[in-house]
């Protein structure tokens, strides 16, 4: 997230995901389908995410300026929680089996931006502070998910956000999510019996 002159907050997910990508028959003699659109990849325990929040930003109106000023950062561990858990965070891919996946990621209370706001003008000067917990960005798909035989594995990617919650700043701030390729780390077998 870039917010105005040297505002920015970065999030680094390192996730990991247990999926089932496997096809499967309902009946012994029907042809192999799926996996089921809408089953969801469940995020493993030993993922994690850092933070960082840094930077300022002022504005003059007449004889008046506010600074906004952002700081803080930590590392945050993955949980498997509904909602997320307070100091964690919680990451979902929805509609494994396709024809889109979606990607969620809902923040816990606790983990997020400090910061101050500056007023000073010919009345004197008024300082307020704030904490701003991470807040998840929309849903986002990340594409079409191949399976067996194929590698289910999801190339680099990146998705811009119209508008995103964010700490105090003068105007939207852009906010943007990359990723790198999501590589299957045991894809399937090609050659397996089923």
């Amino acid at each position: 997230m870039v917010g105005d002159d040297s505002l920015k907050l970065s999030v680094t997910y390192q996730a990991a995901f247990h999926a089932d990508v496997r096809k499967f028959r309902f009946a012994i003699h029907d042809p192999p389908i799926g996996p089921l659109p809408g089953s969801l990849a469940l995020i493993a325990d030993e993922s994690s995410a850092s933070y960082t929040c840094s930077g300022s930003a002022s504005q003059t109106d007449v004889d008046t300026t506010t600074t906004i000023t952002w700081t803080g950062g930590g590392n945050v561990p993955a949980a498997r929680t509904t909602g997320g858990a307070p100091n964690s965070f919680q990451m979902v891919f929805n509609g494994v089996g396709g024809p889109t996946v979606t990607v969620g990621i809902i923040h816990g209370p606790g983990p997020g931006c400090d910061g101050t706001t500056v007023t000073s003008g010919p009345a004197g000067t008024i300082t307020s502070t704030f904490h701003w917990d991470l807040s998840r960005p929309d849903t986002f798909d990340i594409g079409a998910l191949p399976v067996e035989p194929n590698d289910p594995s999801f190339p680099a990617g990146s998705h811009s956000f119209a508008i995103c919650p964010s700490p105090p700043t003068f105007t939207l701030p852009h906010c943007q999510i990359q990723w790198s390729t999501v590589a299957a780390t045991f894809p399937p077998d090609a050659t397996s019996a089923r």
